[in-house]
């Protein structure tokens, strides 16, 4: 499907459909998540927790994602939980053994605390409810957030962790998720199926405008060396242009 919107090749499904065209993918932040989450969730589940971790760095708030969370029980893309009776869908709901990751990817709009809260108690509500069709389960696992995208307020983690209940809070951005996932491309043991997986992603992040800034720094400098400016300096006579032969 990624290679199909952006190639325009996603056509109609009736004569009064839009088509949905390359040029307008940067401007949503579904297809973006979906893109991004599809082909993370096909490399091993050690893999993609690690990409992710490395991605956020420390919490912003709570404790860190536990290294072992057990195994990958289910990885959900707008699950149907409920709160209070109303519906709440989280963009993609991480379940392991012994942890629950809550990802909420914003494109270009703002992250808020009350849209964290609300998927963090809902995450808590269907663990616990799960725990009792788990034979041998006797606690439901703790839910962490992550949030992915441009950078929320430490006020908001803060309000996450005190009044949802949640482990931690975690967050990173687009860019970051391209230096990561530039580096595992650059493993030269990365096998061939997870590296096509990789330059998916890196492929969809960048129709989005997501890649590395290159710093001024960072650019080679062409000049000639210092020696040889002087060098031509010397070789070469100052133009006069009150002298002989000058431009009149």
């Amino acid at each position: 499907m990624l290679h199909a919107l952006l190639r325009n090749k996603t056509g109609r499904a009736d004569l009064r459909a839009t088509p949905f065209h390359a040029a307008a993918l940067h401007r949503y932040e579904d297809p973006l998540t979906a893109a991004v989450f599809e082909r993370l969730a096909y490399l091993p589940a050690e893999l993609m927790l690690d990409l992710l971790t490395t991605a956020a760095g420390p919490p912003m708030h709570g404790r860190p994602f536990p290294a072992e969370p057990g195994p990958l029980l289910t990885l959900r893309f707008w699950p149907a939980l409920f709160l209070a009776g109303a519906r709440i869908e989280p963009d993609v709901l991480i379940a392991f053994d012994r942890a629950v990751l809550v990802v909420e990817a914003k494109h270009r709009e703002a992250h808020h605390a009350s849209q964290w809260k609300r998927e963090v108690r809902a995450a808590r509500e269907a663990a616990a409810a799960a725990v009792f069709d788990t034979p041998g389960s006797s606690s439901a696992p703790p839910v962490w957030l992550l949030a992915v995208g441009p950078s929320p307020s430490l006020e908001a983690a803060r309000e996450t962790v005190a009044d949802a209940g949640a482990a931690g809070v975690l967050h990173f951005t687009w860019v970051a998720l391209v230096r990561v996932l530039r580096d595992l491309r650059a493993h030269p043991q990365l096998p061939a199926h997870e590296a096509r997986l990789v330059d998916d992603v890196l492929l969809a992040l960048s129709a989005c405008g997501y890649r590395p800034r290159t710093r001024f720094w960072t650019l080679p400098d062409y000049r000639p060396p210092v020696h040889a400016r002087r060098a031509l300096q010397t070789a070469l006579p100052r133009w006069d242009p009150d002298a002989e032969g000058g431009p009149s």
